[in-house]
C-alpha cells in the first residue's frame, strides 16, 4: 500500500495494469490481466445540437480511456447510436442504423442506443434485435462506464458536469456549450418534453469555467445551446445575465445562440445583440404565421407579437439576421392559414427558413386535432414555402454586396479561405492565408449559389475580399 497525490490514471506494464484512483488519498491495486486490443465503437449521432455536444463529451471520455473512434459503416468493437425523435423520419433514420450496425457486426457485438428516441420507445428499439443495451437521456452521463463494464474493461469514473470540447479537432474554431435540457412548454405536436424531462440549467461557475477552458484551447466561438435556452435560470441568473456574464470576459472571441423560442425574445436582445462579442443571427422557430394555428400548437404568442418583437430589435440592431422553422400541414392547417405563413417570410425577410412538414407524433395532443392533411397537398405547401424562402434569402444576398463582414476562417482549399460572418452568412474569402481561426474584416464582392447544398443555410455564399 502506498499513497500518492496525483489524478486517477491506469499503467500496463508488461501484463500487468495498474489502476491508481483517489478519493483524497491515492490506492495503488495492481491486478494481472490479459492485454487486450485496443478496441473500436462506431458512433453515429442524429438531431439537434444538443445531441452532437452531448455525443461529443462521450467521446472525449472514450478516448481518455484507449477506445478508437470509427464509423458504424464499418466493423467495430461494439457500436453507439445517439437517436433523435423529432419527426417519424428521425425515428425510421434510428432504426436503419440499428440495423445497419447489427449487418456489421456479429452476435456477440454490444450495440448501445440512447438519445430522445431510446428514451421514449425503448420497447420497439428492444425488439430489432438482440443485444442492445437502451441508455435513456438521464443516464448519459454513464455512457463511457456502461460501455467499458459490458466490454469487460475498466471501471470509468461517471460524472454529471460537461466535459469540455475534444482537444484534437482539427480546426479550433467553434465549441458548443449545452447550458440547459429539458422543456415545460408541451407543444402539441412535440415529444420533446416527455424525451428530456423538466427543466434543468446548468451552474453558471461552471458555464464560465468550461467558456474559459475553450478559449484558453484556442476555440475562437462559443456557441451556447440547450433544448430551450431561453428557459436557463440558476439561482439569481437567466439567460440574460448568463450572456453578460461571458460576454464580460477577456479575450478576442464571439458568442452565438443556437436558437430561442418567441416567448423568450426580450428588449434585454438589444443590448445584448450591439455587443461586438455577440453574433448578430437569431434563429427564432416560429413555426407557423397563422395564429389559429400557432394557439393549435400551443406556442403562446402571436404572429403581431413576434412581428412586433422582431421589427423593435431591427430598429435598434443594424444588420441583424434571423432564421426560422416553419410547419407546412399542421392538423386543419386551411388555405388561408398556409397563405399567412407565405406572407409572414415574405413580412419578416428571414435569411433561412426551415421549412418541413407535420409529422405525427405519439402521446401528443396534435394526434386528436382533425382534419390530418393529405400528404401531397403537405408536400406541395411546403415546396411554396421553399420556393418563397429562396427567392427572399437572394435578396437579402444580393443586399449584402459592397458590405463589411468580419469573418472567422475556418477552412482553407488552395487560395480561397471559408468562414461565417458574425451575421450568419458563409463566405468565401480569395487570399494567401496560412492559418485557420483567424478573424478578418472583408468586403462583400458578389454572391453566388452552391447547388451542393441545395435547400440547405450554405446553399448561397458569398465571395469576398480582404480589407485588413
Amino acid at each position: 500500500m502506498y499513497t500518492f497525490y496525483y489524478t486517477f490514471f491506469k499503467i500496463y506494464i508488461g501484463e500487468y495494469k495498474i489502476i491508481i484512483h483517489t478519493n483524497y488519498i491515492l490506492y495503488i491495486k495492481i491486478k494481472k490481466i490479459k492485454i487486450m486490443k485496443k478496441l473500436s465503437i462506431g458512433i453515429t449521432t442524429l438531431g439537434c445540437k444538443v445531441n452532437q455536444y452531448e455525443t461529443s463529451q462521450i467521446i472525449a471520455n472514450l478516448k481518455s480511456f484507449g477506445f478508437s473512434i470509427v464509423s458504424t459503416k464499418e466493423k467495430a468493437d461494439c457500436y453507439l447510436i445517439n437517436t433523435c425523435t423529432v419527426t417519424a423520419k428521425s425515428d425510421a433514420k434510428s432504426r436503419n442504423i440499428i440495423r445497419r450496425c447489427i449487418k456489421y457486426s456479429d452476435e456477440h457485438t454490444p450495440i448501445f442506443v440512447t438519445g430522445c428516441y431510446a428514451t421514449t420507445n425503448e420497447t420497439d428499439i428492444m425488439e430489432i434485435g438482440d443485444n442492445i443495451y437502451v441508455i435513456t437521456n438521464d443516464k448519459k452521463n454513464q455512457i463511457p462506464s456502461l460501455i467499458a463494464k459490458t466490454l469487460s474493461q475498466i471501471d470509468i469514473i461517471t460524472t454529471n458536469k460537461n466535459i469540455t470540447a475534444s482537444k484534437d479537432s482539427k480546426f479550433k474554431t467553434r465549441a458548443f456549450l449545452k447550458i440547459q435540457d429539458g422543456c415545460n412548454n408541451y407543444c402539441s405536436f412535440c415529444k420533446v418534453p416527455f424525451a428530456r424531462g423538466k427543466p434543468t440549467s446548468t451552474p453558471i461557475n461552471e458555464i464560465l469555467n468550461i467558456t474559459n477552458d475553450y478559449l484558453s484551447s484556442g476555440f475562437k466561438e462559443i456557441v451556447l445551446t440547450g433544448i430551450n435556452v431561453g428557459l436557463y435560470q440558476y439561482e439569481n441568473h437567466d439567460l440574460i445575465k448568463l450572456i453578460n456574464e461571458i460576454l464580460s470576459l477577456e479575450g478576442n472571441f464571439r458568442l452565438r445562440l443556437s436558437s430561442i423560442e418567441p416567448i423568450h425574445l426580450t428588449p434585454d436582445f438589444i443590448e445584448i445583440l450591439n455587443n461586438e462579442k455577440f453574433c448578430k443571427h437569431l434563429h427564432i422557430p416560429i413555426q407557423s404565421g397563422s395564429n389559429r394555428i400557432l394557439d393549435l400548437m400551443n406556442r403562446k404568442y402571436s404572429i403581431e407579437e413576434i412581428i412586433d418583437k422582431i421589427d423593435n430589435l431591427n430598429k435598434y440592431v443594424d444588420g441583424l439576421q434571423i432564421t426560422t422553422d416553419i410547419m407546412a400541414g399542421f392538423p386543419s392547417e386551411n388555405d388561408k392559414d398556409f397563405e399567412d405563413s407565405c406572407l409572414l417570410i415574405e413580412r419578416i425577410n428571414f435569411l433561412h427558413c426551415h421549412i418541413f412538414t407535420y409529422s405525427e407524433r405519439e402521446n401528443t395532443k396534435s394526434i386528436l386535432i382533425k382534419p390530418k392533411i393529405n400528404k401531397k397537398i403537405m408536400d406541395d405547401r411546403a415546396n411554396i414555402l421553399y420556393n418563397i424562402s429562396e427567392n427572399v434569402k437572394s435578396k437579402i444576398y444580393r443586399l449584402q454586396i459592397g458590405k463589411i463582414k468580419r469573418v472567422l476562417i475556418e477552412s482553407i482549399n488552395n487560395d480561397i479561405s471559408t468562414g461565417y460572418s458574425d451575421d450568419w452568412f458563409r463566405c468565401n474569402i480569395k487570399g494567401n492565408f496560412t492559418v485557420t481561426n483567424e478573424f478578418v474584416i472583408t468586403k462583400v464582392i458578389d454572391f453566388s449559389k452552391n447547388e451542393k447544398f441545395t435547400g440547405n443555410i450554405m446553399d448561397y455564399i458569398l465571395n469576398c475580399e480582404v480589407l485588413r
